[in-house]
């Protein structure tokens, strides 16, 4: 998997086994991943800062997920409870809206699909979190680095 999502994912369950807020444990993982991390109320706002050039993506904090496999032989589609989890949108389009989401849950470390807005609100996430690296006072800073 992703080096960085699968952690991400993980914090989602180990938050669900120890009662903590799953927010507050992706935060964590993420400042440890150099990232900043912002809850935002809708992932429309990480598409549209990505339309400003803006490196972001948006993890999708799930309770109670299902993952769905396919079988590479047979073809068929196999449903397996995973519980908390966090998808990442990496895409997507503001006019409809739709979203490019990778899953780190999979066969092959994770998949990448393309949900509809009904799919995105289905999924019933419990927070929208923009994650962005981190940039450094001096660089930000006029005439920095």
């Amino acid at each position: 998997g992703d080096p960085l999502c699968v952690p991400l994912a993980a914090s989602a369950a180990t938050a669900a086994v120890e009662g903590a807020a799953p927010q507050a444990l992706l935060a964590e993982a993420a400042a440890a991943a150099g990232l900043e991390s912002s809850e935002v109320a809708d992932p429309r706002e990480c598409l549209k800062a990505m339309v400003r050039g803006r490196p972001v993506a948006c993890c999708a904090v799930l309770e109670g997920y299902v993952g769905v496999l396919e079988d590479p032989e047979t073809g068929e589609e196999l449903e397996q409870e995973v519980g908390s989890h966090c998808v990442l949108i990496v895409g997507g389009d503001l006019s409809v809206p739709s979203y490019v989401v990778f899953d780190p849950w999979g066969l092959n470390g994770g998949e990448v699909a393309h949900w509809s807005a009904h799919d995105t609100k289905a999924a019933a996430p419990l927070a929208w979190i923009q994650l962005a690296p981190v940039v450094a006072a001096a660089a930000a800073a006029p005439g920095g680095v």
